[in-house]
């Protein structure tokens, strides 16, 4: 669940469930049926009920005090000499609801509200609360490695930042700007996800990159499966990407499209190249763009997608740039070295 106090609503509703279904003589098989219809609804549903129906489990086994009003018996040994110990050791103790005087609905509907009210909303925010934040950023020419509590590694590039928070619910990074490769340590169900403009990238245990371009967000898979979700104005997309699988992402419609890669060009950046097999010639510049001082222009639509095959410096890109001309029919020019402009010969 994401950290959304409407969220708490999901909580009372399933509260409000739970405290009907204690009640056989009235749960009809009507009201079973619209409660597995609001468990699909939502898989939030489920898990608010499964968390309060523990919640109960651990309400039902605390200590319940003695009542300050006692039943007749006990009003009677106010004035009664006290019986002897043993006698006092063998007599029945009575339920705690009994002791009230309250029947056990009322009791339960009480606690109940009171569990929503109090302790499930406490333990609502203790959940989504962070228990481990790091904020990181990197300058021009510098990389860097973070190791975080749970053994995952991300891999940091130049001009990057990156903002960890851990909930006990979630392991939630998000890339504000740059690049980054991810090295995911397995937790169960304790989900990965990393967030960068309108997309997320959701994991168990994987390895993966995401780079935020002006215009698009790129993630590729190195090895394990990753599903990216996106958002645009009107729809929402989801695929689910396997090692050696590439997904480019506009960051204004939220459309995914699938781009050529290999595992190994995800993250290769690390060893100080770029991998490119067949990649359509506008990603290179994209790719290439965050190594340069100068920026590249593309001249005509036509040579967008010309397919681009070889490996890049990242200490030299100039150096590839210099050689496109004897890969593709492209002119390069160095205009004073203020632009490179790439056109189609």
């Amino acid at each position: 669940m994401n950290n959304d106090p409407s969220v708490a609503l999901f909580y009372e509703a399933a509260s409000d469930w739970f405290t009907r279904q204690q009640d056989s003589q009235h749960w009809t098989e009507q009201d079973k049926i619209t409660f597995e219809q609001w468990l699909q609804q939502d898989p939030r549903h489920h898990q608010a009920y499964e968390e309060i129906s523990l919640t109960w489990q651990a309400f039902e086994r605390i200590e319940r005090p003695a009542s300050a009003i006692g039943d007749a018996s006990d009003a009677a040994s106010l004035t009664a000499p006290a019986a002897p110990s043993h006698t006092r050791a063998h007599r029945p103790k009575a339920g705690w609801r009994d002791r009230l005087g309250l029947p056990w609905q009322a009791v339960l509907g009480g606690a109940l509200t009171f569990c929503v009210a109090v302790g499930v909303g406490s333990w609502y925010w203790y959940q989504h609360s962070p228990q481990y934040t790091q904020h990181v950023q990197t300058a021009q020419a510098e990389q860097r490695d973070i190791t975080l509590p749970d053994g995952s590694v991300v891999s940091l590039n130049q001009n990057s930042t990156l903002d960890v928070q851990y909930t006990p619910q979630e392991r939630t990074l998000k890339l504000l700007q740059g690049e980054a490769f991810f090295k995911v340590a397995p937790q169960g169900n304790h989900h990965f996800v990393v967030k960068s403009a309108n997309t997320q990238v959701r994991v168990i245990g994987t390895a993966f990159n995401v780079r935020l371009a002006p215009s698009w967000v790129y993630v590729s898979v190195r090895e394990g499966v990753v599903n990216v979700n996106s958002t645009g104005d009107r729809e929402n997309y989801s695929t689910t990407l396997s090692a050696g699988d590439a997904l480019r992402i506009n960051l204004d419609t939220g459309l995914q499209k699938t781009s050529p890669s290999t595992p190994d060009r995800a993250g290769a950046w690390q060893s100080g190249q770029l991998i490119f097999k067949r990649t359509p010639l506008h990603e290179v510049i994209d790719e290439l763009q965050s190594y340069m001082t100068q920026p590249i222009e593309l001249i005509g639509t036509q040579i967008r997608p010309y397919p681009v095959s070889g490996f890049a410096n990242t200490q030299r890109p100039t150096d590839f740039l210099d050689a496109l001309p004897q890969l593709l029919p492209v002119r390069v020019e160095n205009l004073d070295g203020n632009v490179y402009r790439i056109s189609g010969k």
